[in-house]
């Protein structure tokens, strides 16, 4: 799934503001738990492209945060209208 969106991005299927918005915290988050487990197994396997999107797309989220993130969607976007 990470990969996937990861992919997306990339090629521009989806913003990454989008996504940020949508999943960015499950994307931050499981990379947060998940890293040191894939790059060991990285080293394990000789896999060097296992979890290559979920990483760059976590990468990206890092280098590109959107301010909103931090405030939460119930205050950034409280004067939004229809």
């Amino acid at each position: 799934l990470f990969e996937y969106w990861g992919v997306m991005v990339f090629y521009r299927v989806v913003p990454l503001r989008t996504l940020d918005l949508l999943v960015g915290g499950v994307v931050r988050g499981s990379w947060r738990r998940l890293h040191r487990y894939i790059e060991w197994e990285r080293q394990e396997t000789g896999n060097n492209v296992r979890a290559e999107w979920f990483q760059w797309l976590a990468d990206r989220l890092a280098e590109y945060p959107q301010p909103e993130k931090t405030l939460g969607a119930h205050v950034a976007f409280a004067d939004w209208k229809p």
